[in-house]
């Protein structure tokens, strides 16, 4: 988890104590969540796509305490889809990367919309934020060319663990930006595998 989101909810949720303890008690039970999901060990370090959704709502939960009604957001998850395997933090980190660089960026905020479906037998997850009108300040630039590094980290991560699969060259991260619209999207494209389960005698 990002060491700058950990601080401003920690000091967020001291804010709450006094103004709304029951408020308060239960940000911290969802904050020892993603703590105690981001510290443990799975098997090649993925877990099943119903877990990090899971996680994912408590983060965007514990997100809507600073940002309040500017920042909405819709899952659609394809029951076939949940058992799926993802690597773990995957999608938390993609939806970490739409609040900062589009809901954080905007006055009036917006909804992310999360979508997985299995197309063509590959996972397709899709995270569709609205961004800022693009301007040619060198601040913006900045902004942009920090947000590729992140989303390259994330592809990078993707081809280290899926590099053997057969069809390893229509896995990845794609991101596009819609400057008329003002949405940006990223769409993952996984292989489709599960847990193995043991066999008992």
């Amino acid at each position: 988890l990002n060491p700058h989101f950990l601080f401003n909810m920690l000091n967020n949720i001291r804010a709450l104590v006094l103004e709304d303890p029951e408020r308060a008690r239960d940000a911290l039970a969802k904050l020892s969540d993603m703590l105690r999901y981001s510290l443990r060990e799975t098997e090649f370090n993925k877990v099943r796509l119903a877990e990090e959704v899971l996680m994912v709502e408590e983060y965007l939960e514990l997100c809507a305490i600073q940002f309040e009604d500017r920042l909405n957001y819709e899952f659609e998850v394809a029951s076939d889809t949940r058992d799926v395997l993802i690597p773990r933090m995957l999608l938390q980190l993609c939806i970490e990367n739409a609040i900062k660089h589009g809901i954080s960026k905007l006055k009036q905020g917006g909804k992310i919309r999360v979508s997985a479906r299995i197309i063509e037998k590959l996972l397709v997850l899709e995270i569709v934020n609205p961004t800022p009108e693009r301007t040619a300040r060198v601040q913006n630039l900045k902004e942009e060319n920090h947000r590729g590094i992140g989303l390259k980290n994330i592809q990078e991560r993707i081809k280290l663990l899926y590099s053997h699969e057969e069809r390893s060259d229509e896995l990845g991260l794609v991101f596009l930006k819609n400057d008329d619209n003002h949405e940006a999207k990223v769409t993952i494209k996984l292989p489709i595998e599960f847990e193995r389960k043991e066999l008992t005698t």
